[in-house]
Order: structure tokens, then C-alpha cells, then sequence
């Protein structure tokens, strides 16, 4: 077997639903002032698909309470498509800032973000979320801002995202973001940024090694100890599921098309395998 080099054009509309490399980071949050709190990405974290693997996947905590409220990917299927998207968490009640045509606003530096604006939009359903996709203005720009509130205690929180996207929309970078700790208080963007920031050094993602039929799977970085491995066929049957223990393992690869993914917290990667 091998890793996939070239993903049939057939597969596209079930494989477009995995969720696939996004490398390790480290993020440290500071309250800025007495209500905003802020959260600095160190590294920015940079999500750029390929047509093997067509769709990268950052889920998003705002306010760190153990539970997501957002998530982008990036999303390249064809050599001639590329998009950087957004949604609502699947089951949140969590919304982004948008324009009429169903775009996220593009926010410069010090714009409002409040109830006084008008649309505001959850992309979310209990069972699925759908795409809210940065073209328009949005390719381009090095430092813009998306404007998004999230529900605590039954009471609208504001906030923002920073975000960088090259003009040929090849990937997306996440650098930073904010929310008001204060329910029902406007936040502006940009707000609450410091450069006195303690952050840590990130963790590596995972490589993997061909062997005959089996599969070498060698880990860097303290965080992938406990993560979950496990294997499946194309059907959605589970092959194989396991705890890893050790900073290699070895996977015996049957005789068909599978996927391999490793999980652990926001951190998910995901590779097709072909015989």
C-alpha cells in the first residue's frame, strides 16, 4: 500500500467530509484589559489542502470552555478550485457576522462588533453545519477580521478572528482572536492585542513509514500520547481502534481502500490509504 498521491475525482463528494492534517500549535490567552479576553496563535496556524489531501480542518475554542464554537477548513478538491471557509460548530448557538449576499464581512482594525449589527448567521443544525466561504474581498488580505458572537449563560458574547488569505486562495492562516467577557458588550476588532504573550514551543505532527504490508507510524511531540488511531474501510466499517502508547506503531494494512486518522483534542489527520 501506499498513501494516496492523486484522489479520484469519484470519491470527491464522500472524501470532501474528512477532516485531514492540521499541525500542532500553541495558543496563550491573556485578559487584555478588565472584560476582553485575548488569545494569541503561536505559530499563526496555516490550513492549506491539497488535491490528496482536499480539505484541512482548525476547530475553535473561544472562550475555553471545552467546547467548540467554530471551525475553518481549507478546501482544495481540483487543481483549478480552492476555497477558505468558515462555519458554526455542529449544535452551537454561535453565529458570524454577514453581508446580504451570505458572505462574512471583511472587518478592518477598530470596525464595531455588536447587536446593533444587523446579520448575523448560525451555520449550524444539531446534525450538520454548511460552508460560509471568504471570497469576494477576502482573498488578498493579510490582516482582516470576521466578526462572530457565541451564547454563554443564556447571553450574547462578542468577538473576533484574524485571519490571513493569499490572493490565489491557497490557504488560510488563523493568528489570533478575542471575545468580550462581558455578555452583551460590543468588541472592537483588533482589541485586546498584546505582544506580551507567553507561548511555548509546538508540538510536531506524525509521519508515516512503508513497509511491506504494514504501515510505520512515528509521532513527534508529547502530545499525540493517548491519541486515538484508527482505521477504516470506505464503507465506514471499523477496522481497527486503539489507544497510542508508544511513539511508534506499527498498522497491518489490509487489502483494500482504508483511511487511517489520528485524533487527539483539536488536533485530527487523516490519510487514505490505496493497495
Amino acid at each position: 500500500m501506499h498513501l494516496l498521491t492523486i484522489l479520484p475525482r469519484a470519491n470527491f463528494i464522500w472524501t470532501a467530509l474528512l477532516i485531514v492534517i492540521i499541525t500542532g500549535f500553541s495558543a496563550a490567552s491573556v485578559p487584555s484589559s478588565a472584560q476582553i479576553v485575548y488569545t494569541d496563535l503561536e505559530p499563526d496556524v496555516t490550513l492549506t489542502a491539497t488535491t490528496d489531501d482536499l480539505s484541512v480542518r482548525y476547530d475553535m475554542d473561544l472562550d475555553g470552555d471545552g467546547t467548540f464554537d467554530f471551525y475553518f477548513k481549507h478546501f482544495h478538491p481540483f487543481d483549478d478550485f480552492q476555497a477558505a471557509e468558515v462555519y458554526t460548530s455542529i449544535g452551537r448557538s454561535a453565529e458570524i457576522l454577514i453581508d446580504p449576499d451570505g458572505t462574512p464581512v471583511l472587518l478592518n482594525s477598530g470596525d464595531d462588533i455588536s447587536d446593533a449589527r444587523m446579520t448575523w448567521y448560525n451555520t449550524a443544525t444539531q446534525i450538520s453545519s454548511e460552508a460560509l466561504f471568504l471570497y469576494g474581498d477576502w482573498p488578498g488580505v493579510d490582516d482582516a477580521y470576521l466578526g462572530l458572537r457565541f451564547r454563554k449563560a443564556a447571553a450574547w458574547h462578542y468577538a473576533w478572528i484574524r485571519v490571513a488569505i493569499p490572493a490565489d486562495t491557497s490557504s488560510i492562516s488563523i493568528k489570533d482572536f478575542a471575545f468580550q467577557n462581558q455578555a452583551g458588550t460590543m468588541i472592537r476588532a483588533g482589541s485586546g492585542r498584546t505582544t506580551d504573550v507567553a507561548t511555548t514551543k509546538p508540538q510536531q505532527a506524525w509521519h508515516s513509514v512503508q513497509q511491506g504490508n504494514s504501515l510505520m507510524i512515528q509521532f513527534g511531540g508529547g502530545e499525540w500520547q493517548g491519541a486515538r488511531m484508527t482505521l477504516h474501510d470506505l464503507t465506514g466499517r471499523l477496522l481497527l481502534s486503539r489507544r497510542i502508547v508508544r511513539p511508534e506503531e506499527i498498522v497491518l494494512l489490509p487489502q483494500q481502500h482504508c483511511l487511517l486518522t489520528l485524533a487527539t483534542g483539536k488536533i485530527r489527520r487523516t490519510a487514505l490509504l490505496v493497495p
